[in-house]
């Protein structure tokens, strides 16, 4: 894809007013206002870790496959975390 190529996104006449009223509000066109948006978009830090998100979850795959699992114990009741129902259990006042 050529890097200068007229490019069109379809908006509905409602989107349209509201993407133009936006784009008047900070003294843009709306052609200019969407391309700021969609440069910043393209560099911000979600579009990164998209970007590294193959090589992150292929890394960590790699690790979580060679931790050595045979030295896991169960968990034993009193170290299992609690929950709602544990704590509705519990006298609430002591006499």
């Amino acid at each position: 894809m050529a890097s200068n190529e007229e490019r069109h996104v379809a908006f509905g006449q409602d989107e349209f007013e509201r993407l133009a009223r936006a784009a008047k509000a900070v003294g843009k066109t709306p052609e200019a206002f969407v391309r700021d948006l969609a440069l910043r978009a393209a560099d911000g830090p979600v579009a990164k870790a998209l970007e590294n998100a193959e090589e992150t979850i292929g890394r960590l795959a790699a690790d979580f496959a060679r931790v050595d699992r045979s030295t896991r114990r169960p968990v034993s009741g009193s170290e299992k975390p609690m929950s709602s129902r544990d704590l509705r259990a519990r006298p609430r006042h002591a006499a």
